[in-house]
């Protein structure tokens, strides 16, 4: 199993050494060197990167599971960003949950992420988490939205349609008035 997942190619989104449902090798140096591959999913590359992917492949990627380690560099490295705060004994976790994953498949230009609240308990604590599931989103590295309780399919839909249609230009001006209010107080 791997140790932590590596990111997609900020380029073209493929994630080396992970399994491709068309392309079974996609990365024969980290098989052979006994890294594992897993299946999240589909992910199409729509053309050839500078890192020499290949247009063509479909590569897996749907949810992803989000650590203290990995955070950072998860909304860092990526545009748009869902991240769903959940624990197993949430009942109202698990019935999100088929929502979730059914919109990670469905929108293949969002990472959608998963934070188990139980096994980090310090980033839960540092996202302020008081109730799940919560859904958080990022956009450019802006957290552009955080609600507790489980959205149905349409509201869901409605979350990552506004996220993507937001201005980001007005947004990162906003949060650049904001720091320098702050600062002045």
């Amino acid at each position: 199993m791997l140790a932590s997942r590596p990111q997609p190619c900020a380029e073209c989104r493929v994630v080396a050494g992970f399994e491709s449902r068309n392309q079974p090798q996609l990365d024969t140096r980290r098989k052979a060197e006994g890294e594992g591959w897993r299946c999240f999913g589909e992910y199409r590359i729509a053309a050839n990167c500078s890192a020499g992917h290949r247009k063509g492949y479909v590569v897996t990627m749907a949810t992803i599971d989000i650590t203290g380690e990995t955070f950072g560099s998860t909304v860092e490295g990526n545009d748009i960003v869902l991240v769903d705060f959940w624990a197993d004994w949430c009942q109202p976790c698990k019935r999100f949950a088929p929502t979730y994953d059914a919109a990670s498949q469905k929108h293949d230009d969002v990472v959608f992420g998963k934070v188990d609240t139980e096994a980090e308990q310090q980033l839960a604590a540092e996202a302020n988490i008081t109730s799940i599931p919560r859904l958080m989103a990022f956009r450019e590295k802006v957290l552009v939205f955080a609600q507790p309780g489980a959205l149905n399919p349409t509201q869901l839909e409605e979350v990552i349609t506004a996220v993507k249609a937001l201005d980001m230009k007005e947004v990162h001006e906003h949060v650049a008035a904001q720091a320098a209010e702050a600062q002045e107080s």
